[in-house]
């Protein structure tokens, strides 16, 4: 068994690498270089869980629910989102946020395959659009708007039939990496978008390559 200050100390060191590798990417970003992910995400990997917001400000929100993984995750995986998640204030059994709403698990991470970092705006009765808002200026706006947490490899709006306009719409965002899908998901969750509450999970990278989108 570790001790718990040399496991603290580890933590830290991973965190402070991962904070300087994203600063790193941020500003080879911004003089246009072609930058490679993070040496601790070179593996593929995705993330997996749902989060239901409500659109109650009240502390007394029921903690999200998440689905389990698809697959057993890898524990390098695990330590990358946890030190993640560290960052934006989790501790374990308690929710992110001044009322400790938001989520109270740490994000689970598997290897799956490439296109790793992959977020989906869905929800039970939220969306950031509805149908009839759906026109040519919505794709660069999402992509627009996404790119302030990563480098955006595609955007998928997909309109589901037979379903009420509250969930018609899915809208998928694919990062190049996982920090960055974590990121978006993390500062997306809760806020307004045109009005609307966001909601956002991950998706199976499977079901996103075979362009399966009514998961």
């Amino acid at each position: 068994m570790v001790p718990c200050h040399k496991q603290r100390n580890r933590n830290v060191r991973d965190l402070l690498r991962l904070s300087r590798d994203h600063k790193e990417e941020e500003r080879k970003r911004q003089k246009g270089a072609a930058i490679a992910p993070p040496q601790a995400l070179l593996e593929p990997v995705i993330v997996n869980a749902r989060y239901e917001v409500n659109s109650s400000t009240s502390g007394s929100m029921p903690p999200p629910a998440f689905l389990p993984s698809f697959g057993k995750a890898t524990s390098k995986g695990l330590g990358v989102a946890a030190n993640i998640m560290s960052k934006f204030g989790y501790k374990h059994g308690a929710g992110l946020g001044r009322d400790e709403q938001g989520m109270s698990t740490a994000l689970s991470v598997e290897k799956l395959g490439k296109n790793a970092g992959l977020i989906i705006n869905e929800s039970q009765g939220f969306n950031m659009v509805g149908p009839d808002e759906v026109d040519d200026e919505l794709e660069p706006e999402i992509r627009e708007e996404m790119a302030k947490y990563g480098q955006v490899a595609s955007v998928i709006i997909h309109k589901m039939d037979g379903v009420s306009e509250d969930v018609a719409v899915r809208i998928f965002v694919e990062f190049t990496n996982v920090a960055q899908a974590i990121k978006a998901f993390v500062v997306m969750n809760g806020r307004f978008f045109g009005g609307r509450s966001v909601a956002a999970s991950f998706y199976s990278v499977d079901d996103f390559n075979n362009k399966d989108y009514d998961r």
